[in-house]
């Protein structure tokens, strides 16, 4: 028998159920968040079209994914890159002033350049 955490069933999973969200509309609580990641890793995941809208990145270091310079160009035409010292994947949580002022300064760029290209 599965434990259950509420109404909801927790399947196999690493996280202790009182971590696992309990007021999702999916059975076990998180499992739509993996969707895009099983669609890029998945054996049968088709390469992602070139990305050819000037496109800004923002890098920081605990993030899930490598995010170099030289990786992002191969798949978009960056025009803006910025790396930090501090940060990870919930960047607009841990460093909303870090995240706003890439964006400031991407559409700014972008902008500046008469704003056609977007």
């Amino acid at each position: 028998m599965s434990p259950s955490t509420g109404s909801h069933k927790v399947l196999h999973t690493p996280y202790p159920p009182n971590l696992i969200p309990t007021n999702s509309p999916t059975p076990t609580g998180y499992p739509t968040s993996l969707y895009p990641y099983r669609a890029i890793f998945s054996p049968s995941a088709q390469p992602l079209p070139y990305i050819t809208k000037p496109t800004g990145y923002s890098f920081f270091p605990q993030e899930l994914f490598l995010g170099l310079k030289s990786n992002c160009e191969s798949s978009a035409n960056i025009v803006h890159y910025k790396q930090h010292e501090r940060g990870g994947h919930f960047a607009a949580l841990e460093r909303p002033g870090d995240l706003l002022g890439d964006v400031e300064e991407f559409v700014a760029q972008i902008w500046g350049e008469g704003g056609a290209k977007l």
